[in-house]
Order: structure tokens, then sequence, then C-alpha cells
């Protein structure tokens, strides 16, 4: 489970430099998708993650990338690395 847990964790890191580097979001935006990135990060890292606070922040990630254009190899690591741990996206 660990490695599952470790390749999540670098898939959402990927998906937070995504989001950086997304021309037109706003400081606002990429505010709040940076902190439930973090937010999500966090939840993998715990003993006992909760799979819904998990897959509720996957699938907003999910959405934020597809809308991005640089998004797409970040939206595609991050679904692979939640189905990896029974979580689609």
């Amino acid at each position: 489970m660990l490695d599952r847990q470790q390749a999540l964790i670098e898939a959402l890191k990927l998906a937070r430099e995504a989001l950086y580097a997304a021309p037109g979001l706003t400081s606002v935006d990429e505010g709040e998708l940076t902190e439930i990135v973090d937010s999500t990060v966090d939840e993998v890292q715990r003993a006992r993650p909760n799979t819904r606070r998990l897959s509720q922040g996957l699938q907003n990630i999910a959405a934020a990338l597809q809308r991005i254009a640089n998004g797409r190899v970040a939206y595609e690591a991050t679904r692979a690395a939640a189905n990896t741990i029974g979580i689609p996206i």
C-alpha cells in the first residue's frame, strides 16, 4: 500500500505543478486548488485515509486539471494512481 500511496502523492505533486503553470488561473482559484491538493496529500498520508474525502478531493483536482491546457498528463497520472488504491475518478 505504501508504494500506491507514494504514487498518488507523486501524482498530486504533478497536479500541483500543472495548476501553478496554468495560464489564466486566478490567484483565488490557484489558492483554493492548492489547498485541495494539500489536504488530499495530507489525507493520503493518514494511517487510515477517509476514502470519501480522498474521492472528493481527487474528483475536484481532476475536474480542474481537465480544464487547463497543460493538465492532461497530471490528470492521467492522478487518475491512474487513484485507481490503484480503489478510487475511480
